[in-house]
């Protein structure tokens, strides 16, 4: 049981990582062939796109996964569901299309503050979020399916082909940001072809549809449970993607995008936590649903995950500045200031997933939500006054604080609303403090040059060592308890 988990979660950890993480993972590449204006034009496209997306999206994808699980065990009744999500899909995205499309239009000016044309940047971003909605859904009821090649193969499907086709437009074309966009669009579109084909012809069963399941009740049952937890994610999205939205106001696009290379390596350890948190989604709402030791798993395994993020988030924190000078050269030093001290703020992200988990479950969304998108539109607020004031950092401690206040209120909520809070929070909090000592002291304390990185791996090898042996106790632990679960299974 634990090894077919295990597998199958790195799985669809990696190929969520990546498929999410192209975009941002493209930016060092194009920051090479594009000049510094157009490389910041792109990179609040980049911005953008995953807002739109997430806007689009409404939170139909989550509600599927929840719901998938009270459908999966009668093929006739799956089946009915599977149909009329498709068109559930379908009509959402022409009516967040079209009010999106006529509500951006004159808005987008002032958004933008003059970064963005509105033509052709806002038909792509239309059009790539439309496609991408629906392929959310697909690859997400193959990871409900414990379908991991299916999984994987549109993930990194999609991935190749937008890296593929962005690269090629730009380097042949010549065409800048537009290239790049135009690019991604053209993945996308491969994509959801394949996404659409695959969704018919293999994951909807072939015995007859359940008729006596009403479209409206399975539409009322999916709004209900993800329109909310749209505002949820948009804590995060929004907080993540504001800074180059707002920065564009004090600062040029050359600074816009040198800021965002920085902030390449916190999204990437943004998306894995998230992805960590969408692998092990569904295993822990059958462990609720069925299992008495369902708390005592969930605190192991948060457990375990923190200290696997916490290994990622050292490494990532020693490793960032002389990575991007080395790659990005002295003129882009901004890039390594930000990285750091944005790769622990991910991290700290990842406890408020693990502790406001059971609210889900518990369907309990709506406290999390409203107190998630309150601190978050508080926080890009105070980013807006704070950057003239004291320069770009202010933008990146500001994504520190914001998780944090998430994080600590998250668990509060989930107290009250879902209790018991069963993820190790003394943990969290010392690895979090200590991750944030290594941000003030790696600069003044440790090198950039060669000797500097032997001595930034040096300690990241010792420091990593001692969370593996934290681990192994709480990882035979959780071997143990999971075998005898399957024996009285």
């Amino acid at each position: 049981m634990q090894k077919s988990f295990f597998a199958r979660a790195g799985i669809y950890v990696v190929g969520n990582t990546l498929q999410r993480a192209i975009a941002y993972l493209l930016l060092p590449i194009f920051a090479l062939i594009l000049s510094p204006d157009e490389y910041g034009r792109y990179a609040l496209f980049v911005s953008a796109m995953a807002i739109i997306n997430l806007i689009f999206d409404m939170g139909l994808s989550k509600a599927a996964s929840r719901n998938y699980v009270d459908y999966e065990e009668d093929p006739r009744r799956l089946r009915r569901f599977l149909e009329h999500l498709a068109i559930q899909r379908a009509g959402l995205t022409l009516a967040v299309g079209a009010i999106l499309g006529l509500l951006a239009i004159p808005l987008w000016n002032f958004v933008t503050a003059g970064g963005l044309t509105w033509w052709p940047y806002l038909p792509l971003l239309l059009t790539i979020a439309a496609m991408d909605s629906f392929l959310l859904i697909v690859v997400l009821i193959h990871r409900m399916r414990n379908d991991a090649l299916g999984f994987i193969l549109l993930k990194l499907g999609q991935a190749c082909a937008q890296f593929a086709f962005g690269i090629g437009i730009v380097t042949l074309t010549g065409w800048g940001a537009q290239g790049a966009a135009l690019g991604i669009a053209l993945g996308s579109a491969v994509s959801f072809l394949a996404a659409t084909v695959v969704y018919y012809l293999r994951l909807i069963p072939k015995e007859e549809s359940d008729r006596s399941l009403r479209g409206w009740g399975m539409f009322r049952a999916n709004f209900s449970y993800g329109a909310p937890l749209l505002f949820y994610d948009l804590a995060f999205w929004l907080r993540t993607q504001a800074d180059p939205f707002i920065l564009i106001r004090f600062v040029g696009l050359a600074t816009v995008g040198v800021y965002q290379l920085g902030y390449v390596s916190g999204m990437v350890m943004g998306l894995l936590v998230v992805s960590i948190d969408l692998a092990y989604a569904p295993l822990y709402y059958r462990w609720k649903r069925s299992l008495a030791e369902a708390d005592m798993l969930h605190r192991l395994s948060s457990t375990l995950l923190t200290l696997l993020t916490a290994s990622f988030a050292v490494i990532g924190v020693m490793l960032a500045r002389p990575v991007l000078l080395a790659v990005l050269g002295p003129e882009r030093a901004l890039a390594a200031d930000v990285a750091p001290l944005l790769i622990v703020s991910h991290f700290i992200y990842g406890h408020y997933l693990a502790g406001t988990r059971s609210l889900f479950y518990a369907r309990r969304a709506r406290p999390i939500t409203l107190f998630s998108i309150t601190v978050s539109l508080s926080c890009i607020a105070i980013t807006f006054f704070a950057v003239p004031r004291f320069g770009v950092m202010a933008a990146a401690w500001m994504n520190a604080t914001t998780f944090s206040i998430l994080w600590i209120g998250g668990c509060v909520i989930t107290r009250f609303y879902a209790p018991p809070v069963v993820v190790p929070l003394k943990l969290q909090i010392g690895l979090t403090l200590g991750l944030l000592g290594l941000v003030v002291a790696e600069p003044s304390m440790l090198g950039v040059g060669a000797m500097g990185i032997v001595e930034r791996l040096a300690i990241s090898v010792v420091i990593v060592a001692c969370l593996t042996l934290a681990a192994l106790p709480k990882a035979l632990h959780l071997r143990e308890l999971m075998n005898r679960v399957t024996r009285e299974i």
